[in-house]
């Protein structure tokens, strides 16, 4: 897979943002399926809504150096071209079935609510 920041992704970016750097603008550029990125140094992961897999990449030498010129305070790097190997890791997607949630009115009710003090305690006296 042939991932492509172009100046217009670089500009947009976010610096030191994993989900918001130009390699992950550019994943999700690629394919409306393209869901969740998440890059560092070592990995770049993504979701992909048609295959419901979580693929982990590796990130090639020439990305990571990207991204730390990129997450550095110097000027901001050059668009970059770079080819996603094999996957090192691919899982399926785990969503939550309706038992699993939890309705925001039955959290709210669960919840304890602390005791208040709305008076004077009797031993008290202003510093002076």
């Amino acid at each position: 897979m042939e991932v492509r920041v172009t100046q217009d992704l670089v500009r947009a970016a976010i610096r030191q943002n994993d989900t918001r750097c130009g390699i992950a603008l550019a994943l999700r550029e690629l394919s409306d399926d393209i869901y969740m990125p998440r890059v560092n140094q070592n990995t770049i992961s993504f979701s992909d809504r048609r295959t419901g897999q979580r693929y982990t990449y590796a990130t090639p030498a020439k990305a990571a150096k990207w991204i730390d010129s990129f997450d550095g305070s110097g000027p901001i790097p050059k668009p970059l071209t770079f080819e996603l190997g094999e996957p090192i890791k691919a899982r399926p997607i785990h969503r939550s079935q309706p038992s699993e949630l939890v309705r925001k009115s039955d959290h709210d009710a669960a919840r304890v609510t602390p005791h208040v003090r709305t008076s004077v305690p009797r031993n008290y006296r202003p510093v002076r």
